[in-house]
């Protein structure tokens, strides 16, 4: 993802960084997910559909995820989590930023595959109530 050499210290950075952007994006899921329970708490969606969104949520965007952040590079998954906000630059060592910036851009321009997710997402928040 990167022309420029990644030294042992900074890839470890990455790793660290890598593990805190999965912990986010991960969570970020979560708590859509804890607003179908609370739906069902409230009486507004039945426990069947409830567990319906909790398969839909393990086999859907907990093993994207857990995909991504398994197969992709650490530059790269770094990369992804600056493009899509769940890392700050400030956050990446300054060499890393400027290592990683032609990747970072890359991901900003490409669609994102889970902004259909994030629009669906909202709708059934909506719907939930």
């Amino acid at each position: 993802m990167t022309t420029q050499p990644i030294t042992p210290s900074e890839r470890a950075s990455l790793r660290a960084l890598a593990a805190a952007a999965h912990a986010r994006e991960l969570g970020r899921e979560l708590a859509r997910l804890d607003s179908a329970f609370g739906a069902w708490r409230a009486g507004r969606v039945t426990p069947h559909e409830l567990a319906e969104r909790i398969g839909k949520f393990h086999e859907g965007v907990a093993r994207e995820l857990a995909g991504i952040y398994a197969r992709l590079d650490p530059t790269a998954t770094v990369a992804r989590a600056i493009a899509l906000g769940f890392l700050a630059t400030a956050e990446v060592p300054p060499a890393l930023v400027a290592k990683l910036g032609p990747a970072v851009d890359l991901y900003r321009v490409v669609p994102r595959a889970d902004a259909e997710t994030d629009a669906d997402a909202d709708a059934d928040a909506s719907a939930a109530g």
